[in-house]
């Protein structure tokens, strides 16, 4: 792998370059912050899902689809990304749930407004299942 170095900037591409005097904003996580409804009725996957933060900190509340209602998945605290090293404003996230024998990777972004949650499903239980991939579209949940 290649790596350069600019003065006190690692980069591997000139995006991640921060010139002299530019100022780093503070992470701005308002763009997630609250509930989301799937636009998918009836959907097999997340119908919905809460994003809060705390001490700058992002976390997501998952719910999944079952038969009779909701599972509570419970919170994970995500890792969140910005459009560049200086810009502070959240555009995507990445996160994980471990369930012992299913494990299941999530990315997001907002675009236009709309959550993308993106869902990577592993099985580690010998069922033979495969694992499988999810896109979904999510608008703010109405109260």
């Amino acid at each position: 792998m290649i790596v350069k170095t600019s003065g006190n900037n690692i980069y591997t591409k000139k995006d991640d370059l921060i010139h002299e005097g530019t100022d780093i904003q503070k992470l701005n996580l308002s763009p997630f912050l609250g509930a989301w409804t799937n636009t998918k009725e009836n959907s097999g996957q997340l119908p919905q899902v809460e994003l809060r933060e705390s001490d700058n900190k992002l976390y997501l509340k998952v719910y999944g689809a079952d038969l009779n209602g909701l599972i509570d998945w419970g919170e994970s605290e995500c890792e969140v990304f910005t459009e560049n090293p200086h810009d502070g404003t959240s555009i995507a996230f990445i996160t994980g749930f471990n369930f012992d024998q299913i494990d299941v990777d999530i990315t997001a972004n907002v675009k236009l407004g709309v959550l993308v949650i993106q869902t990577y499903t592993k099985f580690n239980d010998g069922s033979g299942r495969l694992n499988y991939y999810t896109r979904e579209f999510y608008g703010p949940s109405q109260s």
